[in-house]
């Protein structure tokens, strides 16, 4: 399994990895945007990769399996993206693990937190 230091690494390991090729392409000659770093509970270490198409967008998961060694990729919802499991700040100073707009990736950390705490709160009344 070949570390990832890079964006445009991230970004050639997403083309390899792409469920389709309309999505290969997207992320070749399109603006993909790399969401960030993510550190599930129980998983894996990931990164979630935003790519529009012409005609369609995908939201692809690049997973480092590090029990088996190699990296996988999933597709996921939008609604699906484990926003409390990212790993960033709004500071900018890591790209590959806070994305390519780290201050709205904040927002989203932060809303969802508030979001679950607040059925969390629902749930107990």
């Amino acid at each position: 399994m070949k570390p990832i230091h890079h964006r445009n690494e991230l970004l050639a390991l997403t083309a390899d990895l792409a469920p389709t090729n309309a999505c290969r392409r997207a992320v070749e000659h399109g603006t993909p945007t790399v969401l960030g770093g993510f550190a599930p509970a129980g998983g894996f270490p990931q990164w979630i990769v935003h790519v529009k198409g012409v005609h369609q967008e995908w939201y692809v998961c690049i997973i480092m399996n590090t029990q088996l060694r190699r990296h996988q990729s999933k597709l996921i919802n939008k609604a699906d993206i484990p926003w409390d499991a990212w790993i960033g700040n709004s500071h900018g100073t890591n790209p590959l693990l806070e994305g390519d707009n780290p201050a709205h990736n904040y927002m989203e950390k932060v809303l969802h937190e508030s979001t679950k705490n607040a059925k969390q709160t629902t749930d107990r009344t």
